[in-house]
């Protein structure tokens, strides 16, 4: 025995479901279900159209058994947003610590190159600075002219 195929209107179809004719017409299109026959304007459809808007339409037992809403998502969004605020404000913390020893050594090496710059320039500042005052005999140069030095 062949098993009767019922085949509905779109106007069936929406009365059944429960819906207007034009939302039925809408969800067709756009899930690209096109008719089984056509009787002049009417379309005909299966009755398994029923079960697949329903199917569809019907909220997922994952997110209704978790009670998951949009004020879950969000406190849950703003929980990750709070764990990289914190996780960025350790990273600026260590940042600065990094920063204070940098400057701190370069405040060291600024100081000895003052000193060895001291050091090369005059003897008498760095004597003053370090307290020894020593004082070097005058060398008594005697300038001459270029042409004395050569025929002399």
């Amino acid at each position: 025995m062949k098993q009767e195929i019922k085949l509905l209107s779109q106007g069936e179809i929406a009365e059944r479901i429960g819906i207007s004719k034009s939302t039925l017409s809408k969800w067709l299109s756009k899930n690209n279900i096109s008719a089984e026959t056509t009787k002049g304007n009417k379309k005909f459809y299966r009755e398994t159209i029923i079960q697949q808007y329903h199917n569809s339409h019907k909220p997922h037992s994952d997110s209704a058994s978790n009670g998951f809403s949009t004020i879950d998502f969000l406190q849950k969004e703003l929980q990750q947003k709070q764990q990289e605020i914190n996780d960025l404000k350790q990273e600026g913390k260590q940042k600065d610590s990094t920063i204070a020893d940098l400057a701190s050594k370069l405040a060291k090496l600024a100081d000895q190159a003052q000193q060895l710059n001291l050091t090369d320039k005059d003897d008498s500042k760095l004597n003053r600075l370090t307290g020894n005052d020593v004082q070097k005999e005058p060398v008594d140069i005697k300038r001459q002219h270029w042409w004395e030095k050569i025929f002399k």
